[in-house]
């Protein structure tokens, strides 16, 4: 009888211990999965982040030394950010910087990416387009962005976007091509704004 209770004890252990090493590694898989999405992914937008685009482009371009096939990239701005902040303030801000990312992942082929490159950045990432297939999208995505229309505190936000065009045939590696679109946006901002200029 000893025996038996004693057999029974343990076997409620065993399975309470069983039971609590599956709780705790079922929670330690959660905890890895929620730091890996922090670690990839733009916790305002939902958007990839920039460190996981830096990885995506990083494998593209190891992908166009082997296949030759060429890729693009936008780096896209939204104008007057700054004064949207000042204005209506940062909640505000964040309502145009999220809705900015939902618009220019909608109009995208599938294997197209969208990250939040940084601040009122993002860049998209078009695997198979060559430069004026850049363009014809980027112009797109422009134009949707005109058409957005918020409010905030009564008043109608006009929205638009600057974009710089870059294309890996034409850059010496991901480096410059990265550079090469931040050129053509810093010429869009400064020609006037709401445009597209290849870098």
């Amino acid at each position: 009888m000893r025996f038996l209770s004693a057999y029974i004890v343990l076997s409620l252990f065993a399975v309470a211990m069983d039971i609590s090493h599956s709780r705790s590694l079922n929670k330690y898989k959660d905890l890895s999965l929620r730091v890996d999405q922090i670690a990839h992914q733009d916790q305002l937008t939902q958007l990839p982040n920039r460190h996981d685009m830096e990885r995506r482009l990083e494998k593209k371009y190891q992908q166009y030394r082997l296949i030759n096939q060429p890729f693009s990239v936008l780096l896209a701005d939204l104008d007057n950010f700054k004064f949207i902040n000042d204005r209506y303030g940062h909640d505000v801000g964040d309502d145009v910087l999220h809705a900015i990312g939902i618009l220019l992942g909608e109009p995208l082929r599938g294997e197209d990416v969208v990250a939040r490159w940084g601040g009122n950045e993002f860049m998209v990432l078009l695997p198979t387009a060559n430069a004026e297939a850049a363009v014809n999208i980027a112009e797109r995505l422009r134009s949707q962005a005109g058409k957005l229309t918020m409010e905030a505190q009564g008043d109608s936000l006009r929205i638009s976007l600057s974009v710089g065009v870059a294309s890996i045939d034409k850059c010496t590696g991901i480096d410059d091509l990265i550079s090469t679109a931040e050129n053509g946006l810093y010429q869009a901002k400064h020609m006037g704004r709401d445009m597209v200029v290849v870098g």
